[in-house]
């Protein structure tokens, strides 16, 4: 996510809402788990937060050997994720003609969780000009 000038509060708390949404759903990813369940995860917190219908899309989908593939992490995913499988994490809330806010890690499933391949990539840049 790149944010240009200064965040306003509602900017900070959609942004810390998102990245709660993120790390949470990361965080259930084990081998077994269907990819509804991750989404599902991601919806929670979105809906805790108060945001859960400005979250209009997916929550992440396959990389391999194109950028988008399945499986894809939706509502009516069947798909259960299994070890080796690399898939993005990606939610987002969008407030029309205002702004949004999308933050992306990319993860591996392993033997027993998520690896997160994109970790040492700053998940927001600030531009404050």
């Amino acid at each position: 996510m790149i944010v240009k000038g200064k965040p306003s509060r509602e900017e900070k708390r959609s942004l810390e809402a998102v990245i709660e949404a993120l790390e949470r759903a990361i965080d259930t990813i084990t081998p077994g788990i269907t990819a509804k369940e991750v989404y599902e995860t991601a919806c929670k917190i979105l809906e805790k937060r108060g945001l859960r219908e400005r979250f209009i899309h997916g929550l992440g989908h396959g990389i391999g050997v194109v950028v988008h593939e399945p499986p894809y992490l939706r509502a009516e995913s069947t798909t259960t994720l299994e070890p080796n499988m690399v898939v993005t994490i990606e939610p987002g809330v969008y407030f029309n003609r205002l702004y949004g806010v999308r933050v992306e890690d990319v993860v591996v499933v392993t033997k027993r969780k998520a690896r997160v391949l994109s970790k040492k990539l700053d998940r927001v840049l600030e531009s404050f000009t």
